[in-house]
């Protein structure tokens, strides 16, 4: 049986329409609790909405040519390692820092009054024990050498023994400023840039030599232009090249022995070096000679700190009495054979009694002048400017 859903009017089965009000809306009767279904075509549910497209895949990439990051397992050996770096730096500039301390200010505080090395029992003096014919090891025990009689004659300042502190010839100035000795001796020329460290009146005075090859054509410095020249780390063998050559030559600075060797061997044009020890060398180099033998006045000193004020009063009065007795020049006889020849420039020698202010009055015109020709001769006569003896040399500088 249906039922019109308009009018409610029951319709016979197979009937399309109800006849009561002609509507096509019918719907069959069921059971009770059942759902009632309309008997007409039924209106179809609406189509689910369509499923979203799967996202295509991802398109592969072409292989990075950046290299793949580390793994988290890697970081951390970075980090020490960084850190490795950081305690290195800082540990390197704390090294340094204490290195230079000790170097530098060191000697400041170190005593070397007379009282403190007569405490002591020893006077300490810093030299290279392997400088022949200066300082060499004895036979029969101890050293010899000019060196030695200069330090043997030094012994007096104190009247205790003298104690050897062996040094190569460039570490004697440091080891002198880090308080390890009390005095240097070692054919030291003094600089003015040493302005910690003090020299004493000239025990030695010498002239630079200019040494070439036997077969070389060359007579003097200034035919030397361009050409390696051999010297030791000296300032004042640097000015004197350099004043008459300027900037046009080419230094090899040595740190030890080897420089003949080289000469010899055609590495060098020449060498400059102190006559003394050139003298000594040549006996063992036959194809070498001495071109010029009188290139400057320069003079050897014993040095002290700057603070070591009694040590060094009583230095240049026991090296002015031997110079005045003629010790130093029979020392320098017996030990090195030669003594300067003339020497460029204008040069006085002291004779007995005489002061710098006689010499100034009488070679410059003033005894005013003194202090002029101090400062001129400073390497040689010292802190002391009374400090003269008899046959020292003194430069005089131009008319």
């Amino acid at each position: 049986m249906l039922r019109c859903t308009h009018c409610q009017s029951t319709v016979p089965e197979g009937e399309n329409r109800c006849s009561s009000c002609g509507s096509a809306r019918l719907e069959r009767i069921v059971e009770e609790g059942s759902r009632p279904m309309s008997a007409a075509t039924p209106t179809p549910a609406p189509a689910p909405p369509p499923a979203e497209a799967p996202p295509p895949p991802p398109k592969k990439s072409a292989p990075s040519a950046q290299k793949a990051p580390r793994s988290s397992g890697g970081g951390w050996l970075r980090w020490v390692a960084l850190g490795m770096l950081l305690l290195l730096f800082v540990g390197g500039v704390t090294i340094g820092a204490l290195v230079w301390i000790r170097d530098r200010g060191a000697g400041e505080g170190a005593d070397s009054s007379l009282a403190s090395i007569k405490t002591r029992g020893k006077l300490r003096v810093v030299a290279d024990p392997n400088a022949p014919p200066f300082l060499m090891p004895d036979p029969a025990g101890g050293y010899s050498g000019y060196e030695w009689a200069v330090m043997s004659a030094l012994q007096a300042v104190a009247g205790v023994p003298i104690e050897v502190v062996p040094a190569p010839y460039v570490e004697i100035p440091k080891r002198l400023r880090r308080g390890d000795a009390d005095l240097a001796i070692g054919q030291l020329t003094w600089d003015p840039s040493w302005k910690d460290l003090t020299p004493s009146v000239s025990y030695l005075q010498y002239s630079l030599c200019l040494v070439v090859p036997a077969s070389s054509p060359v007579t003097e410095l200034t035919q030397l232009t361009g050409q390696k020249i051999g010297i030791y780390e000296d300032p004042s063998t640097k000015r004197l090249i350099s004043a008459s050559l300027g900037d046009a030559w080419q230094p090899v600075i040595f740190k030890d022995y080897g420089y003949f060797e080289q000469l010899a061997t055609g590495q060098l044009s020449a060498v400059v070096y102190d006559c003394p020890l050139v003298r000594h060398e040549l006996r063992r180099f036959p194809g070498l000679k001495v071109a010029d033998d009188s290139l400057s006045v320069a003079s050897y000193s014993v040095l002290a700190r700057s603070n070591s004020t009694d040590l060094m009063a009583k230095v240049n009065a026991v090296l002015v009495d031997l110079g005045n007795q003629g010790l130093l020049g029979k020392m320098e006889d017996r030990w090195l054979g030669s003594r300067p020849r003339g020497v460029r420039g204008r040069v006085v020698v002291v004779l007995p009694g005489e002061t710098l202010e006689s010499i100034a009055a009488r070679e410059l015109g003033s005894a005013q002048k003194a202090t002029e020709l101090y400062e001129r001769n400073r390497d040689v006569l010292g802190s002391d400017p009374t400090a003269v003896y008899a046959g020292m040399r003194l430069r005089l500088g131009p008319r």
